[in-house]
């Protein structure tokens, strides 16, 4: 274009043309004699669309822009990788693309407005704009909860189980993008398969998140377990469900958050709630025994026995269903009683602890069996 045989040849496209689609450096173009008001004095119906490596104006306005760089700079290579050490770019050259697609959307814009104005107008975008442009939640991370996104392999940041699975023979992406009957069908199909499944691995994740959400909500310190401060804003929550997150002690689950482990004496969990939450059966059975206890954390302590010889035990509770004696009868989902103490304990906070016993023997997990239940309380 320096020569201007050649220069003529485009002057003469302007002067006919509908859009004209430049990626030069900023002022290049002035230098060519082909500048904004040029061009448009040419043709006042032009449409042009001017894509940068870094923005049109500001202290980065003048560098030369690479789809390799771009995707640095943009953040993009920290979000993708194995981990926070292993930044990798996309495998097409994502930013020249995302920037033709902006800058074409901006065109058809700019056309749509130009058969009500009669003239043309300039488009502008960069390979920097693009990219930030796709940043999605990565980027509302950032500007809502101030957190910085990192490059997690292949498993979604908040979503689980959202990833690529290693196999013996290979690999499988399995993408459960919805709580409750997604997570259940997945269930129900790898255990027909023989997998025998626990909460741990796959399904942990999404309890840490619900903690995470949780610590956001009540504008807590967000770390993703259950420490004693968020324990306490638990304790004095008065929420119309139950909230259920397994409590990190000496015999409850730990960072695991569901995985099977001896708890000391026992195998259970303790359920997180605001007094007076509703307690209910999870299974249809009989009330097979009841004590209380006015020390420690003290509590009704309650048996219930389904019709399978399957007994559940549960402590804490502060009351009972009045109508609710030894040997009554009652169907899952019935509410049996009320989350709270009745110790002598000031510290500590409110909680359910539950037990599962198969054939009335040794607790085993509940976790899982939770997981399928469908109720308004626990």
């Amino acid at each position: 274009l320096k020569d201007e045989t050649d220069k003529d040849v485009l002057v003469g496209l302007v002067e006919r043309a509908d859009v004209l689609v430049e990626n030069f450096r900023p002022g290049v173009m002035e230098r060519l004699g082909l500048g904004i008001e040029e061009l448009m004095r040419r043709n006042p119906r032009l449409v042009v669309l001017s894509i940068t490596g870094f923005g049109h104006d500001g202290p980065e306005g003048g560098r030369a822009g690479y789809d390799q760089i771009a995707q640095g700079e943009a953040g993009l290579m920290s979000l993708t990788g194995s981990g926070p050490d292993d930044p990798q770019r996309v495998g097409v050259p994502i930013a020249d693309l995302l920037s033709g697609m902006y800058g074409a959307y901006g065109v058809l814009a700019a056309l749509h407005e130009r058969e009500r104005t009669g003239k043309g107008t300039v488009v502008r975008t960069s390979l920097l704009a693009s990219v930030v442009g796709v940043h999605a939640f990565q980027g509302t991370r950032w500007t809502v909860a101030g957190q910085v996104g990192q490059a997690q392999g292949n498993h979604h940041p908040s979503i689980a189980p959202y990833g690529l699975f290693r196999c013996r023979d290979g690999a499988v992406q399995i993408s459960v993008g919805s709580e409750g009957p997604q997570v259940r069908r997945l269930q129900v199909a790898l255990r027909r398969q023989g997998f025998g499944l626990s909460s741990d691995g796959a399904f942990g994740p999404q309890t840490r998140q619900a903690v995470v959400r949780y610590q956001r909500r009540e504008g807590l310190p967000v770390s993703g377990t259950a420490d004693v401060t968020l324990l306490r804003r638990l304790s004095a929550t008065r929420a119309r469900h139950l909230v259920v997150f397994p409590v990190p002690g000496p015999h409850a689950f730990s960072n695991d958050f569901g995985a099977p482990r001896h708890q000391g004496r026992h195998e259970g969990i303790d359920i997180l709630a605001a007094r007076g939450t509703p307690v209910v059966a999870v299974a249809d059975g009989v009330i097979d025994s009841m004590s209380r206890a006015d020390t420690g954390l003290g509590g009704i302590r309650l048996w219930l026995k389904d019709d399978a010889g399957t007994r559940y035990y549960y402590a804490h509770l502060s009351s009972i269903a009045p109508e609710l004696t030894i040997g009554s009868r009652v169907a899952a989902g019935r509410r049996i009683g009320a989350v709270g103490r009745t110790g002598d304990a000031r510290g500590g906070v409110f909680h359910l602890h539950f037990e599962m016993h198969p054939g009335g023997g040794r607790a085993v997990n509940p976790y899982p069996e939770l997981f399928d239940l469908d109720t308004g309380g626990v």
